[in-house]
């Protein structure tokens, strides 16, 4: 049987065992600072981790997602902005008396990457299909300059759904790939990883019936965002290195 969006995020949100640490701070590569806490993961053989394990199953049941990385498996946590956009920022703190995975703070908003002109949203949704994000597929052959420049792959590009450079951002993801609908190959949904609530990282579509994340809404288009030059170190391609889910030590 199904649990709603509802229950499940009233059970995830439920968990407040874990402690914050901070605040401290996060650089843009135009050097804004964006305020990050961090959490320390609770051990696995707790109560709080064995729920949150039967959560991750219960969410691979109800939607066609993959789990990638378990939230049990992390030693600090980090929330969706983070392991999408830390990346795109310094890693900063310093492991401190925490110890290690010192890039895994979790950040409240990452909006100033852009506002700052760090990176610029080269590419938008253009509605939806079946209720799901998609993109002209015309559109993201812009996008194949920015590979690595070692393994020939595109990197992983941040994005979220926002109107304005103001909105709050309910979810953030990373783009790795697109595919073309079955319906019109002039339409491309995208194959995103991102962490669900206190949950771990999942592969899945970006529409409701395909992941119970927030950051749903169509009438704000689903932003595609890239390294705006300045800063980077020279044009295109550029290596982005991605940091391991579970952080460096």
């Amino acid at each position: 049987m199904k649990i709603s969006t509802l229950s499940l995020f009233i059970l995830i949100l439920a968990d407040c065992s874990r402690v914050l640490a901070g605040p401290d701070s996060r650089m843009t590569h135009h050097n804004s600072s964006i305020e990050v806490r961090r959490r320390s993961n609770a051990p696995y053989a707790s109560y709080d981790m064995m729920r949150l394990a039967i959560q991750e199953r219960i969410v691979q049941l109800d939607y066609p997602v993959t789990l990638k990385h378990s939230v049990t498996e992390f030693r600090f946590l980090r929330n969706c902005h983070d392991y999408a956009w830390s990346p795109y920022m310094s890693c900063m703190c310093n492991p401190g008396p925490l110890g290690g995975q010192k890039e895994c703070w979790e950040m409240a908003n990452p909006s100033q990457n852009w506002i700052d002109g760090s990176v610029t949203n080269l590419v938008s949704s253009v509605g939806d299909v079946n209720h799901e994000y998609v993109f002209n597929t015309s559109d993201l052959a812009q996008l194949d300059i920015y590979t690595d420049e070692f393994f020939d792959w595109l990197i992983p590009f941040p994005v979220c759904p926002v109107n304005t450079a103001n909105d709050f951002l309910d979810h953030s993801a990373i783009a790795l790939r697109f595919v073309p609908t079955a319906s019109n190959w002039t339409y491309s949904y995208g194959i995103y990883w991102s962490k669900l609530g206190n949950l771990g990282i999942f592969e899945h579509r970006w529409g409701p019936q395909n992941y119970p994340a927030g950051g749903w809404n169509p009438a704000y288009p689903l932003r595609i965002f890239v390294p705006n030059g300045k800063g980077w170190g020279g044009q295109p391609p550029w290596l982005v290195y991605w940091p391991d889910p579970f952080g460096p030590n």
